[in-house]
């Protein structure tokens, strides 16, 4: 967000300081930053104070990210193989699920940043492990248009997250939570989630 030096916390985000571009990060003698919160009161940004000498931090935290996608991936595709699909992909939603719930409680960038890691393992882990189970329930002559309409839940999620983030301007901490609830259902994955049956033959576990 637009931010400026002040010199006293009492101090609010002014327009016409943040244009002049020495203000923006001051001279070393800033006592705090005032953020521009006409559109969202607060953000990790905001809180963590990720400005100026600490800018580097916004890309860093992407970076993370993506090492926590590709952790994710090695991870969570091996364990699909030893102990199941269906298992996999709970214990990847519930590692989603646990990381979002705590994120919101971050009191630090690195806490909010290995947190990061942890959703972004646990999101692909259920990503991967149910796009193959999908595949391994659906007769081969299917599995285009399958593959096909699998990808609309993505349209339809960005949308979903951008409106949440409209309503949600108080706090991004309240944005976490409510993203959250959806991934409850990993819960009862395990209940009514049949295991893929070429899973099953690969262990010997068929039956007639």
């Amino acid at each position: 967000p637009k931010h400026h030096c002040v010199t006293s916390q009492e101090q609010v985000f002014n327009e016409t300081l943040w244009k002049q571009e020495e203000m923006r990060c001051g001279d070393g003698e800033c006592a705090d930053w005032a953020f521009d919160r006409s559109v969202f009161e607060h953000t990790a940004s905001s809180d963590f104070s990720i400005v100026c000498d600490a800018a580097f931090l916004k890309p860093l935290s992407g970076t993370l990210r993506m090492a926590g996608l590709l952790m994710g991936s090695f991870f969570f595709g091996w364990m699909s193989d030893v102990v199941g699909r269906v298992p996999s992909i709970t214990a990847a939603g519930l590692l989603l699920l646990t990381c979002q719930i705590i994120g919101g409680f971050s009191n630090s960038y690195i806490m909010f940043s290995v947190l990061n890691i942890g959703m972004a393992a646990g999101g692909i882990g259920t990503y991967l492990v149910s796009f193959v189970l999908l595949f391994e329930w659906t007769c081969p002559a299917y599995r285009t248009k399958v593959s096909v309409f699998a990808q609309v839940p993505f349209a339809v999620g960005f949308l979903y997250v951008v409106f949440l983030s409209w309503c949600l301007r108080s706090s991004w901490r309240t944005l976490q939570w409510v993203m959250a609830v959806p991934n409850l259902l990993f819960l009862v994955f395990p209940f009514i989630l049949p295991e893929s049956p070429r899973w099953l033959v690969s262990r010997g576990r068929a039956t007639a």
